[in-house]
């Protein structure tokens, strides 16, 4: 039987305030340091499967490329894949 490790979604969400939280403005610069945080966190975690990692991967292109006015959609998105 495979057990499968618990993701640690939620201290990731903890950790890149700037991109869900969508009241606060942000620098960019901040925003695509939280981008890189949240990669890596994901990247490192045994919790998630490599599909669904590559689903994660997916968002954040997305998140990166888009419009100030959409990334609240695509942050969204993002967090309830990490979930």
């Amino acid at each position: 039987m495979f057990f499968s490790k618990k993701n640690n979604g939620l201290k990731i969400i903890e950790a890149a305030p700037s991109l869900f939280d969508s009241s606060t403005e942000t620098v960019e610069g901040q925003f695509q340091d939280d981008l890189v945080t949240v990669t890596k966190m994901v990247q490192d975690d045994d919790g998630y499967s490599t599909n669904k990692k590559l689903e994660i991967y997916d968002t954040i292109s997305q998140i990166s490329n888009c419009k100030k006015s959409e990334r609240a959609k695509y942050s969204k998105k993002l967090m309830k894949l990490l979930k």
